[in-house]
């Protein structure tokens, strides 16, 4: 890599900087985690049924595109690289993702919210794994 210096050892101030990179990801994650439910459930006025059964088929989802993202990754080829065109398109597709869905509106018809929220999670989920996966790799510590 190009911030190693002869000896093959990362300096600090990389370390440093790859770190706060994450934090993006990990702080908007930890509020979907710690606040969707509720918003689901208590302002968007979903079942407790419905909201399970989707964080359930979203685990699964979740294991069916992390290692097809993995290898589409691994698999592109440009000028800047294996991962960075992954994260330029997708953290900010991701940011808008995750604002659409605490988006939504607790007037819409039930069945209207329980496919925005099917739709609009998945697709955050999908858009987490394209960044997490190839921010992962694009530093040797």
């Amino acid at each position: 890599m190009g911030s190693e210096n002869k000896n093959g050892k990362v300096p600090l101030i990389s370390k440093i900087a790859y770190g706060f990179g994450d934090v993006g990801c990990n702080f908007s994650w930890m509020f979907v985690s710690n606040f969707l439910m509720i918003f689901y459930t208590d302002v968007f006025g979903i079942s407790m049924a419905a909201v399970s059964a989707l964080m359930l088929f979203s685990r699964f989802w979740d294991a069916i595109n992390d290692p097809i993202v993995g290898g589409l990754t691994d698999k592109t080829k440009s000028r800047w690289g294996r991962y960075r065109p992954w994260l330029l398109v997708a953290a900010p597709i991701t940011a808008i993702l995750l604002v659409m869905t605490f988006w939504a509106r607790p007037d819409w018809p039930q069945n209207g919210k329980i496919i925005y929220m099917v739709i609009t999670y998945c697709l955050l989920v999908l858009g987490y794994t394209c960044v997490n996966i190839p921010y992962g790799p694009c530093v040797v510590l």
